[in-house]
């Protein structure tokens, strides 16, 4: 329908140049208001095709409202019932199966689609109470879409924590996880670290992951947890940057520190270890304490991290730090199998007599 009002509106300004030629004679003025008026008549029909477009456009995209659970989520109108719904019920159980965040905090926000329209009249709905809107970047058909609803709420979690949390807290930690894959990466950091303290943690020294995971207490990050070393490695790249820097390659270690704060940490995290291998802290901690106690670890007066740690757990730092270890070195599998000690002597016993007899001169039966 469009495309003939296009064509015909386009030959009644072709034809206007001819009219406007023999505008000498009466029937000629006429003809060329005749071809005008058509031209405004079409124009006037494609602006109310515009419109009428624009409005189903709205329409499409009219927020529509699915709660499950403690999630809401305000959708485009475009999407299905049974997408929806799916998609808020699948979202809800990822989240109270991790346990990070509480029940209270997803109960008020509500995750809104971004474009979707008319989401006022949606919030105005009694079931939304006071929720607070977060916006969720996904169109239908994408299949990633809980995993997305999942991410903004347990951001907005995090935002909502004190500092030292909200630093250490990764947004992504609530995802679907496993040791094949999250598990794979962190050891990957923790074999293969860029830092002293990784190094050291690899080693089994506790204070080295404390100091790499981020737990203990520091006012200045960057110097209680790398060296002038790390800073050098990680920034051999801007070798060629300002004289400070130079200076530092020069073997100025005060130059080191120097720039790496001056230049907002030059792209250096103030914790050392990635956010999947933070996440699979929580992950330990679940696998070994429970849903309760990654909840915990969140929950409470503020404090610092490695405090927070110790009292969802009740277990000392250390211990924390180097289960967590030894953890994603065995691929999360448990611990070896103790043998009784009676039973191993006499395991001892009779590989003895075995040897004995074997080493013989004579042959025996």
């Amino acid at each position: 329908m469009c495309s003939r009002w296009r064509a015909l509106f386009a030959a009644a300004l072709l034809v206007t140049p001819t009219a406007l030629r023999g505008q000498g004679g009466a029937e000629e003025r006429s003809r060329l208001r005749a071809l005008l008026a058509r031209a405004d008549s079409l124009w006037a029909l494609r602006v109310a095709e515009d419109s009428v477009t624009a409005r189903g456009q709205r329409t499409a995209r009219r927020a529509q409202l699915f709660p499950s659970g403690d999630v809401a989520l305000a959708l485009w109108g475009a999407v299905s019932s049974s997408e929806g719904d799916s998609m808020a019920r699948a979202a809800s159980a990822q989240l109270s199966e991790f346990g990070l965040v509480p029940g209270a905090f997803t109960r008020g926000v509500v995750v809104i689609q971004v474009n979707a329209a008319d989401t006022a009249a949606l919030r105005r709905n009694p079931a939304m109470g006071r929720r607070q809107p977060l916006l969720l970047d996904w169109v239908p058909g994408d299949p990633r879409g809980v995993e997305k609803v999942v991410y903004e709420i347990t951001r907005a979690y995090a935002r909502s924590l004190d500092s030292a949390a909200s630093v250490w807290l990764p947004p992504g930690a609530g995802e679907p996880w496993s040791m094949d894959r999250g598990g794979e990466r962190a050891l990957r950091w923790l074999t293969e670290s860029q830092t002293s303290a990784g190094s050291l943690c690899l080693a089994g020294d506790p204070a080295g992951c404390r100091r790499a995971l981020g737990l203990e207490d520091a006012k200045n990050p960057l110097a209680a947890r790398y060296t002038a070393g790390d800073i050098r490695h990680m920034l051999q790249e801007q070798r060629y940057g300002s004289a400070r820097l130079q200076a530092c390659f020069a073997g100025d270690d005060g130059s080191c520190l120097r720039f790496a704060e001056e230049s907002r940490y030059a792209g250096l995290s103030p914790i050392p270890a990635s956010e999947a291998v933070r996440t699979s802290v929580l992950r330990y901690v679940r696998a070994t304490r429970g849903v309760d106690a990654v909840g915990r670890v969140f929950a409470g007066a503020p404090a610092l991290m490695g405090a927070r740690f110790a009292r969802a757990t009740g277990q000392g730092l250390d211990s924390l730090v180097l289960g967590w270890r030894a953890w994603v070195l065995s691929r999360g599998r448990p611990g070896r199998v103790r043998t009784p000690v009676g039973e191993a002597l006499a395991a001892l016993t009779f590989s003895g007599v075995l040897i004995l007899l074997a080493t013989r001169r004579t042959r025996w039966q």
